[in-house]
């Protein structure tokens, strides 16, 4: 086993419920996989264990389970757990999560997500577990741009037979389809107002900054709370998350999470990661549409976007998880201007790019 340090689970947390993308961040790329993640808060100028998230796989590199343990007592105690499953198209469909009672595990709750026709999570609707079974508490909803972006992500709540908003968050991009911003407002019974924010930063690709700000204060704006660094190894994995917290006059440290990764000696046949991708587009040039043709040899999650020479995404042609095989996807420029366009298919070992050109 090769220990290196990394980063926490942030997928859950900071992002949207099913993004792959950020996902495969943090799993660790080829020939390594996620195992461990273990947090330290400092204190008193020394780092003491805080808390600790094993993790576990499918064959086909999807995350199983990832089991929570606090640390306490010099010792490690478990607290919680979730445990994953996905569609036949690879995406994670229901979750079910779990709390320790001694040795044994009981069923706190459970998220079950709904697709819209173009795999994109439509709805995701959280269960809790009563003693009269499972009551549907609230859920959230996902509404996405005509490139297939994720815009609003609102979580409502029923009243009777109404659903009513209560918090929407909104999804920001820069020019190369990464995130850059969330910021989220929430129903004061009146009126929206802001509530929470976050900004990222990235570098050839790599997310290596992110802070949250809380709207606040006897004049509300917004107030600095949490500065979060990651660093990356050689391999391209995440290293570590340095977390600092404002003071209000400066940042101090609060955290640092480890990760392990396992050494995966042998990948098989039908493995997470892909390893070739053929692409082709025909006809091309083309007008005024596409046929866009690939073939990968593993299963696995692509990202597939067409840019502009100025480098914005004019159309999300697929994101998700893909089996291994031969794939088309048949596109229309009518929209389009004339000119040059940039095809781009991203997995977890695979960023090709292909240039199609548009003639009217």
């Amino acid at each position: 086993m090769k220990i290196i340090f990394g980063i926490l689970l942030i997928a859950n947390i900071i992002f949207a419920q099913g993004n792959a993308f950020f996902d495969s961040l943090l799993f660790g790329t080829k020939p390594y996989q996620l195992t461990e993640a273990v947090k330290s808060e400092y204190i008193n100028q020394s780092w003491q264990p805080y808390s600790r998230y094993v993790y576990s796989f499918y064959p086909d590199g999807n995350l199983e389970s990832a089991v929570d343990y606090f640390y306490e007592s010099s010792t490690w105690v478990k607290s919680d757990k979730e445990t994953r499953f996905y569609n036949t198209n690879g995406n994670r469909h229901k979750t079910l999560y779990y709390f320790a009672n001694g040795e044994e595990w009981l069923e706190s709750r459970k998220d079950s997500i709904i697709f819209n026709e173009e795999n994109k999570p439509l709805l995701n609707l959280h269960f809790q577990n009563s003693e009269a079974g499972w009551i549907l508490a609230y859920r959230d909803t996902f509404i996405y741009d005509l490139s297939n972006n994720l815009t609003e992500e609102i979580l409502q709540f029923p009243i009777d037979t109404t659903w009513f908003d209560n918090v929407i968050t909104h999804h920001y991009y820069d020019s190369l389809g990464n995130p850059s911003e969330r910021l989220t407002e929430r129903w004061d019974g009146e009126q929206w107002s802001n509530y929470y924010k976050m900004s990222f930063q990235f570098n050839e690709g790599k997310l290596t900054d992110y802070y949250s700000f809380s709207f606040d204060g006897p004049e509300p704006q917004w107030l600095n709370e949490y500065w979060n660094t990651l660093f990356y190894d050689e391999n391209g994995n995440p290293d570590y998350l340095e977390s600092k917290r404002w003071n209000e006059t400066s940042w101090d440290m609060e955290s640092r999470t480890a990760y392990n990764y396992d050494l995966i000696s042998t990948i098989e046949e039908n493995s997470f990661y892909p390893e070739t991708l053929a692409l082709k587009a025909f006809p091309n040039p083309f007008n005024p549409s596409f046929t866009l043709q690939f073939t990968n040899s593993n299963v696995g999650y692509f990202d597939i976007n067409i840019f502009n020479t100025s480098g914005q995404i004019v159309k999300n042609i697929y994101s998700g998880n893909l089996p291994s095989g031969d794939h088309s996807f048949k596109l229309n420029g009518q929209n389009w201007s004339s000119g040059i366009y940039f095809i781009k298919v991203r997995g977890a070992t695979i960023d090709k790019t292909l240039k199609v050109t548009l003639l009217k």
